[in-house]
């Protein structure tokens, strides 16, 4: 896939044969030191939350590439399914399976909340839909890039975003993001 930040690759691990998914900061932000602090910081939030309904981290770093330049990387679990706006595009949820939905949505939320990560881009293309073997769902939170991280000492570059700063998807945003990222809470 590719999005505003770069590419994702999916990938399998050598050693485990777990399958992965690898973020790859878009090579022309990689020269910019603001984009390598933004990408650094979505590692930091997703690891810091441990819950089924948000993307694991495995691992996050930089490599030198043969050309000399370095990529950027984050490896996380590899999720199986589509993005919720899939579901969307086939019409209206049915009242049981939207309450599930949003039930798992505001789990993920909020064990995000209690480590101090706020997402900030929560809409339905950063929400994926994963069927297991046995037919259940587990809605999955993916796309910190724009997280906030309200603990500074957790946050690896806590003046990122400055006061007065829109982020987000405006159809999506809360009212207060609108005028100020940086103290949404």
């Amino acid at each position: 896939g590719k999005g505003a930040m770069g590419r994702v690759y999916r990938a399998r691990h050598f050693g485990s044969g777990v399958a992965s998914a690898i973020k790859i900061l878009a090579p022309e932000l990689a020269a910019r030191v603001d984009f390598i602090q933004r990408f650094e910081r979505e590692g930091a939030a997703m690891r810091a939350v441990n819950h089924p309904g948000v993307v694991a981290v495995m691992d996050a770093g930089s490599a030198r590439q043969p050309d000399g330049s370095t990529a950027h990387f984050i490896c996380m679990e590899f999720v199986e399914g589509p993005p919720l706006r899939r579901s969307l595009e086939k019409g209206a949820l049915s009242a049981e399976i939207a309450l599930r939905y949003a039930r798992l949505i505001i789990q993920a939320l909020g064990a995000a909340h209690a480590r101090g990560v706020i997402h900030r881009d929560l809409k339905p293309e950063n929400i994926l839909v994963h069927t297991d073997s046995k037919g259940e769902e587990r809605l999955v939170l993916v796309d910190f890039g724009l997280a906030g991280i309200l603990d500074e000492e957790n946050d690896p570059h806590p003046n990122l975003t400055k006061s007065r700063m829109t982020m987000g998807t405006v159809n999506y945003m809360a009212p207060e993001q609108r005028t100020d990222a940086k103290r949404v809470d």
